[in-house]
């Protein structure tokens, strides 16, 4: 097993690998000057070695670092810096590896000279030593790009982004979702009107599954008014018979719960359902009132 996370403590990047039953941890970038890691990801290239994106608030922008074998490397620099009073970008990152083990990434930003808007961008690797990276804005929404989660097609390297879009005049966020054909990029899909402040998206994790099926999971905050007292969750997925997708259905609305944060879906493929493989989700409960959170997992029996 391969976690990264951020040290908030000292503002590092870190790396902690299991080994039975002990854990090895490391410094990935950092050091007394710098302060990184935070919304990292991490992905297994084709030899099992870790990659992870992240944001450097020293740097505010996009950030990556891979591992080699013997030692991580030099980090990179994704995304120029903005100019200044422009803004940033690299929040909300999500990376895989795609054939040949490039890395792609998606991320919430924004746009340089446009001001402080965020929008959902995209990102992968296109070039050897200095390592170019091409970026696209893939979704132009004023308040997009949030809780970014990317999956790449087997067959294409297609990329496929489930993410959160925010309507600046309510401040209700919503499930998007958004996927490449043949390499271009098709129009944003809603997939969960949010009904409450903030509303759906929040801590989304797309997957897809061994036959292809597209499926997503997500928090969909149902309170109003400023402060968070219930929240739901939510899966929907793609019916590749009808080519439409499924219902969302509340997977878990435990009354006055905050149900869903820190969701994370996946499919197991020894149980299915004629080719689909079921369902299984991890995630985060707690009463608003709390500070103590229990993990939860729910599976489609």
């Amino acid at each position: 097993m391969h976690i990264c996370y951020y040290d908030s403590t000292n503002g590092n990047l870190k790396y902690a690998v299991g080994r039975g039953s002990t854990w090895d941890t490391d410094i990935a970038d950092g050091d007394q000057y710098d302060d990184v890691g935070e919304y990292c990801d991490i992905a297994l290239n084709s030899t099992g070695l870790p990659g992870i994106s992240y944001f450097k608030a020293s740097a505010p922008n996009v950030w990556y670092v891979y591992f080699d074998g013997d030692d991580w490397s030099t980090p990179e620099h994704v995304e120029p810096d903005a100019s200044p009073g422009f803004g940033y970008s690299g929040e909300y990152t999500s990376i895989k590896y795609g054939s040949n083990d490039v890395p792609h990434i998606s991320y919430s930003g924004d746009i340089w000279q446009q001001g402080n808007t965020r929008n959902l961008k995209y990102a992968w690797r296109t070039g050897v030593p200095p390592m170019l990276w091409s970026i696209q804005v893939v979704d132009w929404a004023e308040l997009g790009g949030y809780y970014s989660s990317l999956e790449l097609t087997t067959d294409t390297d297609d990329a496929v982004i489930a993410y959160q879009r925010v309507n600046p005049a309510t401040a209700i966020g919503s499930l998007w979702l958004v996927e490449q054909l043949s390499g271009w990029w098709q129009a944003p899909v809603p997939l969960v009107q949010g009904s409450g402040q903030p509303g759906a998206g929040m801590y989304t994790s797309l997957e897809l599954g061994p036959e292809g099926r597209k499926a997503v999971v997500c928090a969909d905050q149902t309170s109003t008014g400023p402060y968070i007292t219930a929240s739901d969750l939510k899966f929907r997925a793609y019916n590749d018979l009808t080519e439409s997708w499924e219902p969302a259905q509340t997977v878990d609305d435990e009354g006055s719960y905050l149900v869903g944060f820190h969701s994370s879906l996946a499919f197991d493929p020894s149980i299915r359902s004629g080719v689909n493989c079921y369902p299984a989700i991890s995630y985060m409960k707690r009463l608003p009132s709390s500070v103590a959170e229990y993990l939860m997992f729910a599976r489609w029996w």
